[in-house]
């Protein structure tokens, strides 16, 4: 698999807060002293995606329901146990922000194809390719996190003949949705984080129009 970059993982996201601060000490045993809180933010369509964000110590607290402004970089972690994979904002910054907000969820990732490229289509016939973006781990040196992605219809249709450690660069929203799960016997509702593409450029083809332009 290529090198990793370490450019390009930005998260930026205006929305409400949906939860109050909670101290926590690590990060599925990653070590992390500050608050677990979510960031709720809202697309054209009116639908809401809700954001697991958690801020360094020191960080002042902003209550639930108040608008905020939150930046940082984004991270995963899976529970290899239960196959759960926790999509989350390392925050570097968040803060209340003025009454009056235009919503913004904006993820921008370089990094590299991992395993596991399925193309598919949803019962409506759009076109999907499922992806896994491969960034280095902020909190583990020399560990990677795995970023669940989706691409749609024509760059679906390109994407699913790209192979595992093509480098890519990538422009997306952080969105959230739910789905139900049979387990024991009972119907749960679960939530899966993933970022949703809307332009993925491989780094060999932007040398390529470099070196047209040259």
């Amino acid at each position: 698999m290529g090198e990793i970059t370490t450019q390009g993982n930005t998260v930026a996201l205006i929305g409400v807060m949906a939860a109050e601060f909670t101290e926590v000490t690590n990060i599925h045993g990653q070590q992390y002293k500050g608050y677990q809180t979510i960031v709720k933010t809202r697309r054209r369509s009116g639908q809401e995606d809700e954001a697991i964000v958690f801020c360094p110590a020191g960080t002042k607290p902003v209550a639930a329901g108040k608008p905020v402004i939150c930046y940082g970089r984004l991270q995963t972690f899976k529970n290899y146990k239960s196959g759960k994979v926790l999509v989350y904002v390392l925050a570097e910054l968040l803060e209340e922000t003025g009454e009056h907000y235009e919503p913004e969820n904006e993820v921008r990732l370089s990094g590299t194809l991992g395993k596991g490229i399925v193309n598919r289509a949803t019962p409506n016939g759009k076109r999907i390719t499922d992806i896994k973006v491969v960034i280095p781990n902020e909190l583990r040196e020399g560990g990677k996190c795995y970023v669940p992605a989706i691409c749609w219809n024509k760059a679906a249709d390109e994407v699913k003949d790209w192979a595992e450690g093509t480098q890519v660069d990538i422009k997306g929203r952080l969105q959230s949705r739910s789905y139900e799960k049979t387990e024991d016997g009972q119907t749960v509702t679960r939530t899966c984080y993933e970022v949703s593409i809307y332009k993925i450029t491989r780094a060999e083809d932007m040398e390529q129009e470099k070196a047209k332009g040259a």
